[in-house]
């Protein structure tokens, strides 16, 4: 008798009544649909880019190899674009935080000041640019290849991070999903050194960052909630729910 009650026990904990499937489906739905019109923009532009007559800038100025330099430039601002802006695929708000919003959380003393986002974020933006244009070179300069598809994906998953976070600043659920965006871009970089070590490089900066954002990330949420608020208390958009009370990811109401 002891043991099957134990097992229910177990079963509610493992599958909560409370949790909010509606939002897990949309989290789920928007990044999928994100992802999926994002790689059907990357097969366009590689049935597009070809048919371009790009030989004829050589009646500009030749013998300065003006087609190639072209669809160079078209696609380092392609993929400068996606790296600002790939949240222009994502049905969901994904909107970052102001500088004003960053000094509102409590982060943890060793992160850098609230100020020196902004620059952090470009120059990643750049250097994750010009890692995938290195790729993009050297799979024959095609876009629909799996490590720049990858990298897609972790724009995506990066993207829904930011709903969660952000703007409905469910920081319980975002301390879970913020794994995603970590393992997503190290899978990223596993990719690109197995095509080019010079790229994984300009992206190891990106990853690196991401790794202390999540730390970040996840003492803000322990300090922020476990010491300051009754755990036991009610909670209202509950999205994922794990058996350790310190990690638990829900919003306190």
């Amino acid at each position: 008798m002891s043991q099957k009650k134990c097992q229910r026990n177990v079963t509610s904990k493992a599958l909560p009544k409370d949790v909010d499937w509606n939002a897990i489906g949309t989290y789920i739905l928007s990044t999928a649909l994100q992802f999926t019109l994002i790689v059907v923009t990357l097969k366009a532009l590689d049935f597009l880019i070809p048919q371009i007559p790009w030989s004829g800038l050589d009646d500009l100025l030749p013998e300065r190899d003006l087609p190639t330099k072209a669809k160079n430039a078209f696609t380092f601002l392609f993929f400068l674009f996606m790296s600002f802006r790939s949240r222009f695929f994502s049905p969901m708000d994904n909107r970052r935080p102001q500088v004003e919003e960053v000094r509102e959380r409590k982060m943890p003393s060793w992160m850098p000041p609230p100020a020196a986002f902004p620059i952090i974020w470009g120059a990643i933006g750049l250097l994750r640019s010009a890692s995938a244009f290195l790729i993009w070179k050297a799979l024959g300069e095609t876009y629909v290849v799996l490590p720049i598809v990858l990298f897609m994906l972790h724009l995506c998953v990066g993207d829904t991070w930011n709903t969660i976070n952000n703007v409905e600043k469910r920081y319980g659920t975002a301390a879970f999903v913020v794994f995603f965006v970590l393992f997503s871009v190290l899978g990223v970089a596993y990719s690109y050194y197995q095509v080019s070590t010079r790229a994984a490089m300009l992206l190891a900066p990106t990853c690196v960052w991401i790794t202390i954002a999540t730390a970040a990330h996840l003492e803000d949420m322990e300090t922020q909630w476990f010491r300051e608020n009754d755990p036991k208390k009610g909670f209202k958009h509950m999205i994922i729910q794990v058996e350790s009370p310190r990690l638990t990811c829900m919003r306190p109401a």
